[in-house]
């Protein structure tokens, strides 16, 4: 889970400072049954998580995610 969290946090964080709309918020909610966690960035348009734009064998992250929620 730890490096699903970071998959994202870096996806987010490189989207922020790359299109230059800094706004990144980060929320971590426990209830008794349930783990929420969420990010939120603006971005350009949304990623394609069967394929990288960063190039050959570069940016795998989201799809070797299994929690993608686009």
């Amino acid at each position: 889970m730890c490096e699903v969290i970071g998959i994202y946090l870096d996806n987010a964080l490189e989207e922020v400072l790359t299109n230059g709309k800094l706004k990144f918020d980060m929320q971590i909610i426990s209830t008794d049954n349930n783990l929420t966690i969420r990010i939120d960035n603006e971005c350009d348009k949304i990623p394609n998580v069967k394929k990288s734009s960063k190039g050959k064998d570069r940016g795998d992250g989201l799809k070797h995610s299994k929690f993608n929620f686009f």
